[in-house]
C-alpha cells in the first residue's frame, strides 16, 4: 500500500483537475481520462515501510505500507471539499504492536 500525506497548504494543481470531478456524498461516479499519479507524491521519495493491514473493515492483515515521509499540499478549499465527500477515517491510528518502521531514501 503506498500512502501520501497531505497538509494544509498551496492548491495542488493535480487535486483541483480531480476534485473539479468530485461526486456528491453518497454519489459514484467513474473517472474519465487519465491521471497522472506522479503529480500527486513529493519530490523527496523518502518512505517509511511498515507491515500492517487495510485501514477499512475488513482491516485484512498482511500490508505492506510504504508511506512517504514528506506530505503534499492541499489548500482549505480542497481540504473542505474532500471532507464533504470522505467525512470521517475508517480507523484510528494503531499501537505498533512490536512491528518494525524501516526509512528508505
Amino acid at each position: 500500500m503506498l500512502g501520501v500525506m497531505f497538509k494544509q497548504g498551496p492548491e495542488n494543481a493535480t487535486l483541483k483537475e480531480l476534485f473539479a470531478a468530485l461526486p456528491a456524498k453518497d454519489e459514484e461516479l467513474t473517472l474519465q481520462g487519465m491521471v497522472d499519479v506522479e503529480t500527486l507524491l513529493p519530490a523527496d521519495r523518502t518512505t517509511y515501510r511498515y507491515p500492517g493491514s487495510l485501514t477499512t473493515p475488513p482491516c485484512t492483515e498482511g500490508v505492506r505500507w510504504h508511506v512517504f515521509a514528506e506530505p503534499v499540499t492541499m489548500s482549505v478549499e480542497q481540504v473542505e471539499a474532500y471532507r464533504t465527500v470522505f467525512p470521517f477515517d475508517a480507523r484510528p491510528i494503531q499501537p505498533l504492536n512490536g512491528r518494525e518502521v524501516q526509512v528508505t531514501e
